[in-house]
């Protein structure tokens, strides 16, 4: 970032180019203006929301069940008889 002394120094030169070449400061056209920060804040804050969600689904994980569900779910095959 520029201070004071080095912004005035920088519009000295500025005017100077102007007054001294006008052709050459037309080919470069005028400076663009800068964006507004606030221009779509909405979708910032969804997209900020969704981050931290998939975040903390990518970091807590899906957790292993435990020996209930196992049994509940999977139950055990019959035993066979092993028989010789």
């Amino acid at each position: 970032m520029l201070d004071d002394r080095e912004r005035e120094l920088l519009r000295g030169i500025e005017r100077r180019l102007l007054v001294e070449d006008p052709a050459l400061v037309g080919l470069f056209g005028p400076a663009p203006r800068p964006r507004h920060v606030d221009h779509r804040w909405g979708v910032d804050v969804v997209a900020g929301v969704a981050g931290l969600t998939l975040c903390a689904v990518l970091l807590i994980g899906p957790r292993p069940p435990t020996d209930a569900e196992i049994a509940a779910h999977w139950p055990l095959a019959p035993p066979t008889s092993i028989t010789g």
